[in-house]
């Protein structure tokens, strides 16, 4: 998957350099977590739409700035240290650190959605986390 979407990144014209940067660490990231769940993923996590996900994923649409760093902070890095990921991904060097696990987070917004729709189901915080354990 990566080789194709590698193919379609040399297509795109105007586009800033950095933008490299960002795209295979989010390629690299998401082939990772297990790819079209991933889309799904940080969609849930940054309000951005899955259909714009999908369309920065098939490079059919730039990220903006603020997608860009609402992407990595979904994916548990920081920005600048996202964009040095994929610097190290495109000059073939090993990623200085591995990327985070996927393993849900008790700040994840679909933990948070389950957490309150528990909240409005039993009640009080007690019984929420008997259901939660």
């Amino acid at each position: 998957m990566i080789k194709i979407m590698a193919k379609k990144a040399k297509k795109i014209l105007n586009k800033p350099f950095e933008y490299d940067y960002f795209f295979k660490a989010l390629l690299y990231c998401m082939e990772k977590r297990g790819g079209r769940g991933s889309q799904v993923f940080i969609s849930t996590s940054t309000d951005i739409a899955e259909a714009t996900i999908s369309e920065i994923v098939n490079l059919k649409r730039l990220a903006t700035f603020e997608h860009q760093v609402s992407i990595a902070k979904a994916l548990d890095y920081e920005y600048l240290a996202f964009m040095q990921l994929g610097r190290d991904l495109l000059s073939g060097n090993k990623p200085a650190e591995e990327p985070p696990s996927p393993a849900v987070k008790g700040d994840d917004k679909m933990i948070q959605a389950a957490q309150a729709f528990c909240t409005v189901l039993f009640g009080d915080e007690e019984k929420k986390r008997k259901v939660a354990d």
